[in-house]
């Protein structure tokens, strides 16, 4: 049928579009939220959805000079992470995180979380977890790679003070006991002094620009943090 033939159409030209901006998620984490989104509709795409890719192919055609600059420093590596998550604007909540190494990023991503978050502290541990997992395995491999270990305790940078006192204080209370299990990790990283937990405002937490759509004004604010004009 024509309407299939349509159908079938739209739907190689949505994937050939979302596998080149997956592509140009290797430096440019500044759409990773919106790419993330858009795959949604992969098995079954819409024209809205299509036209949503290509305005983010059309951002970073406009935007292809910014990109993210490595520079070389003397002594241990530095490490550090930011995490953060939606709660509230659906049942499966989007986290993200971003990992710096001397004052760059060299990893981040943007997902939806298994599970079904109770509070926002929940989702908040659920993505310093994720954070802390990357940050871990980060360490260890540049440890393989580097002649000195990476410089201990890694800051976790948080927005959530409920998450920060969630995980460095011992014990279970009647608001966690339900995800105990989870913050066990971070816990023993804290407790091995691998980790510390550091609050920052919400104004200054980089992994906000992968959790939502964000308003003009903050989105290129962080993205200026993240990302450098080059050349």
């Amino acid at each position: 049928p024509a309407n299939q033939k349509t159908d079938d159409q739209l739907t190689i030209k949505l994937l050939s579009c979302l596998g080149t901006l997956l592509w140009a998620l290797l430096t440019r984490l500044d759409v990773a939220y919106h790419v993330c989104f858009l795959c949604q509709f992969m098995a079954d795409p819409t024209i809205e959805c299509y036209e949503a890719a290509i305005t983010v192919l059309s951002y970073l055609y406009s935007t292809r000079k910014l990109g993210i600059v490595y520079k070389r420093e003397e002594g241990p590596v530095k490490l550090s992470c930011y995490a953060d998550a939606s709660y509230g604007r659906s049942p499966h909540p989007v986290y993200g995180f971003v990992v710096y190494a001397n004052g760059a990023p060299i990893a981040w991503a943007s997902k939806k979380m298994k599970i079904v978050p109770l509070s926002s502290c929940e989702a908040e541990v659920y993505a310093q977890n994720a954070a802390t997992k990357t940050l871990m395995w980060i360490r260890m491999l540049l440890r393989e790679f580097l002649a000195s270990t990476p410089e201990l305790p890694m800051i976790c940078y948080t927005d959530n003070e409920a998450t920060k006192e969630t995980i460095e204080k011992p014990g279970v209370t009647a608001r966690t006991k339900h995800f105990e299990t989870w913050m066990q990790y971070c816990r023993e990283r804290v407790l091995a002094l691998e980790i510390i937990m550091q609050w920052i405002p919400t104004s200054d937490m980089l992994a906000d620009i992968f959790t939502k759509c964000l308003d003009k004004t903050t989105f290129l604010k962080l993205r200026d943090v993240l990302l450098t004009e080059i050349g």
